[in-house]
């Protein structure tokens, strides 16, 4: 029997270098993967408060705020915050109606994160669509048809500013909940603790303002874990919407009072009403001490 022997045209040290080579590429390659998965599952911007020198009027509106803002391009927001001794300012402009709708259907959380997070806390305004148990009002309002301008959304010209002004209308209360979204105190927008968290819509875009406590301030009972000087984590969170809620609210609100039958599934939610990702992202605050 012959026996063939394998032989390698080779030099075995070139070898060597080319699968060393080749190991090298695949572990640059997956370095560089996992940079840019990890950039764009977290958007965290730096940002440092401006001292608060002229009297904020919480009103939703962002006239004051002027030079005040900076862009969140991922996100096509743009955000500002001012503190003083006694308060932390927020003025957030959305400009993407479906992210506003979301926002109002989900409920809208912000979270105050220290860097001991047990401390974490948030504020849930706008509370949802299913917190407040609305009689679907997004398809009343899409009886209501209008001529298409700038202030409709593309897909059958819903009147969105209209929307947004029933909503808000039922919108009276917010949330202050713990870090496992349980809910520990109910608050009017009207409050003796010095939190005023005011949303309007105008010129088709959305303006969160809001006024909250830290810690230096003597004057309330409630107050953020951050003083001046400190860093803060301020997280917000479009709430996912519960479809089988949403189908329950459908078959209930609709005219007539008619009920859906028993035993059929959950109607589903057409994708196409929520093609724009939720708004979800993170700044890292420092506050300032007065100079």
């Amino acid at each position: 029997m012959i026996v063939f022997k394998k032989y390698h045209l080779l030099n075995p040290s070139l070898k060597f270098f080319l699968q060393e080579s080749k190991l090298n590429r695949i572990f640059i390659f997956t370095i560089f993967f996992l940079a840019i998965l990890i950039n764009s599952c977290s958007v965290t911007k730096n940002v440092t408060c401006n001292w608060k020198v002229e009297n904020i009027n919480v009103d939703g509106k962002y006239y004051e705020w002027q030079n005040k803002l900076i862009n969140i391009e991922d996100y096509n927001v743009s955000i500002g915050f001012q503190n003083d001794e006694k308060y932390l300012y927020m003025c957030l402009v959305i400009n993407e109606p479906l992210q506003i709708i979301q926002m109002f259907r989900g409920g809208f959380i912000i979270w105050f994160i220290p860097d001991d997070d047990t401390k974490t806390i948030g504020l849930k305004y706008p509370l949802g669509s299913y917190e407040l148990n609305y009689r679907n009002e997004e398809l009343e309002l899409r009886k209501e048809r209008m001529p298409k301008s700038d202030n409709t959304n593309r897909r059958g010209n819903l009147n969105v500013e209209k929307m947004i002004e029933r909503l808000l209308e039922k919108e009276t209360n917010f949330q202050i909940i713990d870090k496992s979204k349980y809910p520990l105190w109910l608050y009017p927008l009207e409050n003796n603790q010095g939190i005023k968290p005011k949303i309007s819509f105008q010129s088709i875009k959305l303006i969160y303002e809001l006024q909250i406590p830290i810690t230096n301030n003597s004057e309330t009972d409630f107050k953020i874990p951050v003083s001046t000087g400190e860093k803060l984590k301020i997280k917000f969170e479009t709430e996912e919407i519960n479809q089988e809620n949403f189908s329950r609210a459908k078959w209930e609100g609709s005219e007539g009072g008619f009920q859906r039958p028993a035993g059929l599934p959950p109607r589903k939610i057409a994708q196409s009403s929520f093609n724009r990702e939720p708004l979800n992202f993170s700044v890292k605050l420092t506050l300032v001490k007065q100079k």
